[in-house]
């Protein structure tokens, strides 16, 4: 980040995405266990994490959400692969991969355990069997808008931060779509998206022990 009258700062909002790909794994679970994996513990993953873990557990309150920190940024293969692994042994039946290479290693784990994983931009072509869909970030999106800002001499500088509202993140399905999601997966994800575009559930939880509350002041809503 840069503040300079003549830098734009665009950040993206993971949380809206990942609350999206939490419930839509708890929907897709069989055993009530999900798993996610990340490279080095700090609070932009916990965003994602915490979130991913709010939205498993607002659609099915008794899911298990496991979760690890690797210790390097950037895991590789058979580091992703041991620790997928551990969590499919432990009755995870989808693990939302976020390891970079190491999700390889995390799909290597789903396929010889017959289980399922979301793929991180584009990878669910790595095993479209076992990868029912991806969760995506658009970058482009904010490309497009810096150049049309200055194009359409309408520059400002300062900070930019856009989530799955504005088309920055999303979740992609193949076509024809894995056997899994269904018509009425689909129309599930669709309605909570458009909830969570409209900022219905207000603030995500972007660290652990943000999670109970928020989950008890939705379930107050309801």
């Amino acid at each position: 980040r840069a503040d300079k009258p003549n830098v734009a700062n665009y950040a993206s909002e993971p949380k809206g995405v990942s609350f999206l790909a939490g419930a839509a794994a708890a929907w897709l679970s069989r055993t009530g266990k999900v798993g996610t994996l990340f490279g080095t513990e700090g609070a932009g993953y916990w965003q994602w994490v915490a979130s991913y873990m709010a939205g498993a557990r607002h659609v099915r309150p008794e899911v298990e959400v496991l979760y690890e920190f690797l210790p390097v940024y950037s895991p590789t293969s058979e580091q992703g692969e041991a620790a997928a692994a551990k969590q499919y042994d432990a009755g995870v039946d989808v693990i939302m991969a976020h390891l970079d290479l190491g999700d390889r290693g995390i799909f290597a784990a789903a396929r010889q355990r017959g289980k399922y994983a979301l793929g991180f931009n584009g990878e669910r072509s790595l095993d479209p069997d076992h990868i029912p869909f991806d969760v995506t970030r658009h970058l482009e999106v904010s490309v497009y808008d810096a150049i049309k800002r200055v194009v359409e001499v309408k520059f400002e500088a300062g900070v930019t931060v856009w989530g799955m509202e504005r088309g920055q993140y999303a979740l992609e399905f193949s076509s024809p779509p894995h056997p899994l999601v269904t018509p009425d997966f689909l129309k599930r994800v669709e309605a909570l998206k458009a909830d969570l575009n409209a900022g219905k559930f207000g603030a995500l939880p972007p660290k652990r022990e943000d999670i109970e509350s928020f989950l008890k002041a939705q379930a107050t809503k309801s």
